[in-house]
């Protein structure tokens, strides 16, 4: 398999490294003279270059070709995810990623485990991208998905349901009598997945959602972690869209 490398400006001439590329490069891929990297930008590109390190060590990329790939879902995704303690959250961004979110919002509801203070949102905003970045040089993608600054419960609803928004919604419940594999599905419209924390949604935020339209839906016949919830969900709908 040939490695990749998320690279912002494939119309540059001469590509350049930074310290912590031609680390990653050189002692952890321990690419040689000669071997192909393939470089993504993010926005949906990507090019096919030749590793060039001379007598020392220097490197040089040469593009052999350009191309526009697409591998995304056919419907944008936004993963709604409650907050919950970092190791997971980084494992639902990295996961959610690899199974075609466009979009990561973390939300902070009443019974969240985690609780991000003000100094440290910003921190964990680029590290979270970070890691849907390096996730989307692994699985292929070329348009790395978006992770959002964390909202609060009422802030996600309101903007949830903006009267020109015609997204699907729909909130993850083990109870619900209706299954995510056939419940109604728009194909022409984005979709958004609501995933609550480990103790689940409070009464009165379930009720919210409900009042804004968003449908209870459930995941199978048992009750799973919240990070695990999102995977077989995503894995569902990928399904569903014959894109498995």
């Amino acid at each position: 398999m040939i490695p990749r490398l998320l690279y912002s400006n494939l119309d540059l001439i001469d590509l350049t490294l930074d310290r912590k590329q031609t680390h990653y490069l050189k002692n952890v891929l321990r690419l040689e003279s000669g071997d192909n990297l393939i470089l993504f930008d993010g926005k949906g590109r990507e090019a096919v270059t030749n590793f060039i390190m001379d007598s020392s060590g220097k490197i040089f990329l040469q593009i052999k070709e350009r191309n526009k790939v697409c591998r995304e879902t056919s419907i944008n995704i936004t993963v709604a995810q409650a907050m919950c303690l970092s190791k997971k959250m980084e494992f639902v961004i990295q996961k959610s990623t690899e199974l075609g979110a466009k979009t990561i919002q973390p939300i902070l509801t009443s019974r969240c485990q985690e609780k991000l203070q003000k100094n440290v949102k910003h921190e964990k905003l680029i590290r979270w991208q970070r890691i849907a970045d390096a996730a989307s040089a692994q699985c292929g993608r070329n348009i790395s998905p978006k992770v959002m600054i964390p909202k609060d419960w009422k802030v996600f609803i309101g903007s949830a349901n903006k009267k020109e928004d015609k997204a699907t919604k729909w909130l993850l419940d083990p109870f619900s009598k209706q299954s995510i594999s056939d419940a109604n599905l728009d194909l022409e419209n984005d979709l958004i997945l609501t995933i609550g924390p480990e103790a689940g949604f409070s009464d009165q935020e379930e009720q919210m959602a409900i009042e804004k339209n968003f449908q209870k839906v459930r995941c199978g016949i048992r009750i799973l972690r919240t990070e695990t919830a999102p995977i077989v969900a995503l894995s569902v709908i990928n399904n569903r869209l014959n894109e498995m």
